[in-house]
């Protein structure tokens, strides 16, 4: 018995494993939205990033009109100084 990606449909029921995009989309400035982008201090050779995203592993649409979907949000925040030619890792969350 394998899984697949794809719909598995029981009476008016819905699986679906891995779905090709989020059920729900982020809210508008939502703090814990997954986000990438860096950002470059101009008074000195630091620079700030961030990296995350969304994966919804399974959703489920009972007969009754609701929807539910399971997966992850996760985020990384770095803090790059210059130290000659390299630039380390200063800070993590």
């Amino acid at each position: 018995m394998g899984f697949g990606v794809g719909n598995v449909q029981a009476d008016s029921a819905e699986w679906i494993f891995l779905p090709g995009r989020a059920l729900f989309q982020p809210l508008l400035a939502d703090l814990r939205e997954p986000q990438t982008g860096v950002l470059a201090y101009t008074s000195q050779t630091r620079f700030e990033g961030s990296v995350g995203t969304a994966l919804e592993l399974l959703r489920h649409t009972p007969g009754d009109g609701s929807r539910w979907g399971f997966g992850f949000l996760g985020s990384g925040f770095i803090l790059l100084d210059e130290s000659g030619a390299v630039f380390p890792m200063r800070a993590g969350d």
